[in-house]
Parts: structure tokens; C-alpha cells; sequence
């Protein structure tokens, strides 16, 4: 299967990350199949489309009328059979557990045409593993998206052991096609590279808070203020290159033996999960989440896509 042969993708879960994949798909010119096995999923999945669509729309990155034309290219369906048969590429994007994955990936492979694609959204799991529920595993690999994809470009390509480099061509095309910023990585690893980084980051964040080092809060207004803006513009490589490399090789002489090597969640995180202090999907995690709270960050990061994509309208 070659990328200029893909007219129809298919997406195997309408929540948090499905939903907005479909969006990507058809806004970018692709007839698009959503599944679903629960119904309130699927029926929620036009208004959600609808109000990231308003988001785009409210920072210049598209119209607001955009939302009917990408609707109508997306047909839901319970059925993930009716959706592999009229697929030319599947992403999977349902819950983060392998035997669930196991269980899709093996009906993809009854149901799908022979040179379909499998991709799967995971964050964190082997795509060898999940490989090896098929009869295909060369034409299964991860592109791990970020939430939420239609704001965020960066996609993990990440191959399993027997996935074939034209697998990996075809992906990386498709990925373009839709105005993604793919990075192939050169072998699977667990976490792949932006989840290592980000949790790397956040064990020393627990870690700081946990010896009242400094406040939840201080902690996040640094970041924001100093390194997120650096990182928006550059890597830490390049950083480092900026402010010169006999500096940073000081700096880890001086920093690494004291950094957190904790191999399991803080007793804080632990204590917050446990009282049910999920974030914001339950109003409260280690601030307080009011409906409108999460709205007004997902409207900051639309507004700092929009300076840093320079816009983006066509549908």
C-alpha cells in the first residue's frame, strides 16, 4: 500500500484521541470511518468535533464553518468490520492496554484487506507486541499522536521488529498529508522518546514538590516562564549548543548524581489517585478543575499553535 493509494482511513475509537484523529483525517481531504462499541461515544463524537473545530476557528487555524464539510466526511459505524472492509489505513486509538489492543488488532487483520496499514495511537506500548495479534506484523506500527492532535503536529513513527521499511515510507507520507511533523524513531523502546522526556521531567518535578522544595504551582510557573519557551522554539540539543557544551558538561558533574531515580509514583501522586483526585476529568487533581478551567488552557495552547503553525484554513 502506497500513500497515494489511501483514500479512506479508518479509526477505531471515538474518545479522548479518536475523535480528534477523525477530525485530522477528514479535515485534510480523507474519507474517514469512526468506530466505536459504545454508542455515547460515537454520538458525542460530531459536537466534540464541532467545538475543536470552534477552537481552530477562534485563532485563525481554520473557519468556523469548516465543521460541516469535515462531518460529512466522517461515517460512524459500531461495526468494525463494516469499517476494515472500506479502509485503505487504520489508526487505533482505544484504551491502553494490551489484551484490548490484542483483541482489535486481530479482527483488523480478519477484516482488513491484505496491504492495509495497521497503525496504533498507543503511548507507551510495543508495537512488536501489538504485531503480534496479526498475521501482518510488517504492516503494523505505532504513530503515536499528541494530545490534542489537531493543535499538536509532532507523530512518534515507531516500528516493531518485522515492520517493513515501505510500511514506515507509507506512514511518514500519510502523517505529512495531514500537516503532521513525523519523527521515525530507529528502534521501539518503552515509553518511545517524548513520553521518556516528559516523564523524566515529571519524576523530578514529584520529587521536588514531595521535599517541599517549591509548590506545585511555583514549580509550573517556572517551567512556563523559562525552559517551555525555550523548548518551543528549540530541543534541549540545540539548547545545550547555545549555551555551550563545556557548560552543560559542568552542569552534569554537578546535577545528575543528585537527580530522582525513583522507580514508582511519589507517595503524593499515589495519595491524590487513590481519593479519587484525578484531575480534570474529575474537577480536581492537584488543583482544582472547574469546567471552564480546562477550556481556558486548551484556548492558551490553541493560541501558542497558532503563533508558532502561522495559521492554517484550508479544509
Amino acid at each position: 500500500m502506497r500513500a497515494r493509494d489511501v483514500s479512506a482511513v479508518g479509526v477505531v475509537g471515538a474518545g479522548l484521541m479518536g475523535h480528534a484523529l477523525a477530525l485530522e483525517f477528514a479535515r485534510a481531504g480523507y474519507e474517514v470511518w469512526l468506530n466505536d462499541e459504545s454508542k455515547s461515544q460515537l454520538d458525542s463524537a460530531p459536537e466534540r468535533i464541532r467545538k475543536a473545530v470552534s477552537v481552530l476557528a477562534e485563532v485563525g487555524l481554520a473557519e468556523t464553518d469548516d465543521a460541516g464539510p469535515i462531518l460529512e466526511r466522517i461515517t460512524r459505524t459500531s461495526d468494525l468490520r463494516v469499517l476494515a472492509e472500506a479502509s485503505n489505513f487504520v489508526v487505533e486509538a482505544v484504551a491502553e492496554d494490551l489484551a484490548v489492543k490484542h483483541e482489535v488488532f486481530s479482527d483488523l487483520d480478519r477484516y482488513c484487506a491484505d496491504d492495509v496499514i495497521l497503525a496504533s495511537n498507543t503511548s507507551a506500548i510495543s508495537p512488536t507486541a501489538i504485531g503480534n495479534a496479526t498475521r501482518r506484523p510488517d504492516r503494523v506500527v505505532v504513530t503515536h499522536y499528541f494530545n490534542p492532535p489537531y493543535l499538536l503536529p509532532a507523530v512518534e513513527v515507531v516500528p516493531g521488529r518485522q515492520t517493513s521499511p515501505e510500511t514506515v515510507r507509507t506512514t511518514v507520507e500519510i502523517c505529512r498529508s495531514i500537516g503532521k511533523t513525523p519523527a521515525v524513531l530507529e528502534t521501539e523502546i518503552a515509553g518511545f522518546v517524548v513520553n521518556r522526556l516528559q516523564f523524566a521531567l515529571y519524576r523530578e518535578a514529584l520529587s521536588l514538590v514531595e521535599e517541599g522544595i517549591v509548590k506545585p504551582e511555583d514549580l509550573d510557573n517556572l517551567v512556563v516562564s523559562s525552559i517551555g519557551n525555550r523548548l518551543g522554539v528549540y530541543g534541549p540539543f540545540r539548547i545545550a549548543d547555545l549555551a555551550g557544551l563545556d557548560v552543560y558538561e559542568a552542569i552534569c558533574h554537578n546535577v545528575f548524581p543528585l537527580l530522582s531515580n525513583a522507580d514508582a509514583p511519589a507517595d503524593g501522586l499515589r495519595r491524590l489517585v487513590a481519593s479519587g483526585r484525578l484531575g480534570a476529568k474529575s474537577g480536581r487533581g492537584v488543583f482544582d478543575w472547574p469546567p471552564e478551567a480546562a477550556a481556558e488552557v486548551t484556548g492558551a495552547l490553541a493560541r501558542h499553535a497558532a503563533a508558532m503553525l502561522g495559521g492554517r484554513t484550508s479544509v
